[in-house]
């Protein structure tokens, strides 16, 4: 008799793993749990973007694979420092977070390893945005042609022209869409190229990002 439950045990255990194994589409050695610190390759974007967490701010982007679009995370990665101007593969240990807090990623990165650093072109344009341009934390004038921006990048005016127009969309409290690239120095401030689009905070989206 008991032999006869230890195989039935034994038939049950079996069944249950053909089951899983069995399940088509399900890809089980990829499911993390919450929690658990998961290591594997981030690599981060050569400039941060906009976002809004709690309040706005410069996000990193990244991404698992070069084969994936770049995302903007609204966290921090832990034991990084972080250059503008770089693209980076980095190691990182990650750990799953379910539920995430309010507003927060779902995703932890803590720095290990800087596998490559790469500086890349000055000759490349991106978008950089300043959603509020009175909030004197998002953009402040640092002298006659040079901004800070986030207090975290300055950015660099190419003409009088283009200074006064900030000046004058600041005192609007206009949103900014601006043209930049990185000085061929990466630590020197962006060089600005052209003003894009201004609104008002309200229709900006639809005016200047949704085209």
């Amino acid at each position: 008799m008991k032999n006869a439950a230890i195989h039935n045990i034994f038939l049950l255990a079996g069944f249950a793993l053909l089951a899983l194994g069995g399940c088509k589409g399900i890809d089980l050695s990829n499911v993390k749990s919450p929690g658990v610190i998961d290591e594997n390759t981030l690599f981060v974007n050569d400039h941060k973007v906009e976002c809004s967490a709690f309040s706005l701010r410069l996000c990193f982007q990244v991404r698992n694979s070069t084969r994936d679009s770049w995302q903007s995370y609204e966290g921090d990665i832990k034991g990084f420092t972080y250059q503008w101007g770089y693209q980076y593969e980095l190691t990182v240990d990650t750990i799953t977070i379910d539920p995430p807090p309010l507003d927060a990623p779902d995703k932890e990165y803590t720095f290990k390893k800087e596998v490559s650093k790469v500086q890349v072109s000055d000759l490349t344009v991106f978008d950089l945005t300043i959603s509020r341009a009175k909030t004197t934390d998002l953009i402040k004038k640092v002298n006659s042609d040079t901004y800070r921006v986030y207090d975290e990048k300055n950015l660099q005016c190419a003409t009088t022209s283009q200074c006064d127009t900030i000046e004058s969309l600041i005192t609007q409290d206009s949103a900014i869409l601006f043209k930049v690239r990185h000085d061929a120095s990466p630590s020197n401030p962006l060089r600005l190229s052209e003003i894009k689009c201004s609104s008002s905070r309200e229709s900006f989206k639809s005016s200047c990002l949704d085209n």
